[in-house]
């Protein structure tokens, strides 16, 4: 099922993907810019990422409704979030970047042999994706991987509030003033 409108869905592992119109754009003013190989690296790591949290909704038996590709990111809507066991929120979340790592090797072992610089722009794409994802800060996947051990010991809700409050967590550590929340 292909529609077009103001943007583009197809229906991928049983969700609606929905590719925002500056998804289409993105390239070309990329390419304009002189990063065209850069952009079209981030697009394929990123479809990557978003196809791998899908497949692993799919095996855990989480429903997905919907995904959305834009310039700045994935977004996977999920059924009811809540009634999903913390380990299976890790797994889901934990998914991305585990593709990303592995297309990271993948690639890698390829431009041992074969050195080319598409292999270079999607090691680099593929290893920025993985690691901005790994940061334990809500939505991202390190911050869902953060909240699913986390709700194991303090409970959902508390989860939620110490993920909410992760990047200020991370930002005091950074400027130097500790690693308390709660002021």
């Amino acid at each position: 099922l292909v529609e077009w409108g103001f943007d583009m869905r197809i229906k991928v592992l049983g969700a609606m993907w929905q590719i925002d119109p500056l998804m289409l754009l993105f390239p070309i003013l990329a390419a304009l810019l002189g990063e065209g190989a850069s952009a079209a690296a981030l697009i394929a790591s990123l479809f990557i990422h978003e196809l791998a949290h899908a497949a692993a909704a799919r095996l855990l038996h989480v429903g997905m409704s919907s995904v959305r590709l834009t310039p700045f990111g994935g977004m996977s809507r999920i059924e009811n979030p809540y009634a999903i066991s913390a380990p299976r929120v890790f797994a889901g979340a934990a998914a991305g970047p585990a593709a990303n790592l592995l297309a990271l090797l993948s690639c890698d072992a390829l431009f041992a042999h074969v050195p080319n610089a598409a292999l270079a722009e999607l090691m680099r794409a593929n290893a920025v994706l993985m690691a901005f994802n790994l940061l334990p800060a809500l939505p991202l996947d390190g911050g869902r991987m953060a909240y699913a051990l986390l709700s194991a010991k303090l409970g959902r809700e508390r989860a939620s509030g110490q993920g909410a409050r992760s990047p200020q967590c991370w930002l005091r550590w950074r400027r130097g003033d500790g690693l308390r929340a709660d002021s």
